[in-house]
This record gives structure tokens, C-alpha cells and sequence, in this order.
């Protein structure tokens, strides 16, 4: 019984993992589709492929862990991009010198 149980324990962290995993390269994907850059295409074929490439890693290892905080560094600099709606505000002048203050 507490084999079995502890093989449930580790199949449970391997499919956490997956989800964490799956989770980055989709918000890596959503963050690059917004990003402000005629290479937009390219990052986003370069983030498929390289997601492609290290899919063979052996979970937990350490070059498994630094591609893992690779992606979560990208993912903040993508994020710096990323404007929702109301996160940003603008002044325009109308000539008369009068400032119309937006957000």
C-alpha cells in the first residue's frame, strides 16, 4: 500500500508539472501575440519551437529547471508590453493649450 500510494504521489507532481508547463507556454504564446514588434511571428514560431525542442528533458533536472525559469523571465519581459485597458494614461493638447487628460 504505501508503494502504491507514493507512486500516486509522484504520477500527481508529474501531472502538476505538466499543467504548470502547459500554463507558461500559453501565457508565453498570449503575451507574445500582443507584443509591440514586427518580429512578433518570429517569437512566437521561436517560443512553439524551443518548447518543441526541450520537451525530451528529464523533468527536474537542472537544465530542465533553468529552460522552465527561461520561459518564466520571458514571459516577465513580455509582460512589461503588455497594456490592458485601463493600466495606462495619455494627455493630449488641443492647440488652445487646454490639456484633455484620458485613461
Amino acid at each position: 500500500p504505501n508503494i502504491v500510494s507514493c507512486r500516486k504521489c509522484r504520477s500527481k507532481m508529474v501531472i502538476e508539472s505538466k499543467t504548470a508547463l502547459l500554463l507558461l507556454y500559453k501565457r508565453l504564446l498570449r503575451g507574445a501575440s500582443t507584443f509591440p514588434s514586427k518580429n512578433r511571428s518570429r517569437i512566437i514560431t521561436d517560443i512553439k519551437n524551443d518548447f518543441r525542442v526541450n520537451a525530451a528533458l528529464v523533468s527536474g533536472s537542472e537544465k530542465a529547471q533553468q529552460k522552465i525559469n527561461d520561459g518564466y523571465e520571458g514571459l516577465k519581459q513580455l509582460r512589461k508590453y503588455d497594456f490592458g485597458e485601463n493600466e495606462w494614461e495619455y494627455t493630449m493638447e488641443d492647440g488652445s493649450g487646454n490639456s484633455n487628460h484620458k485613461k
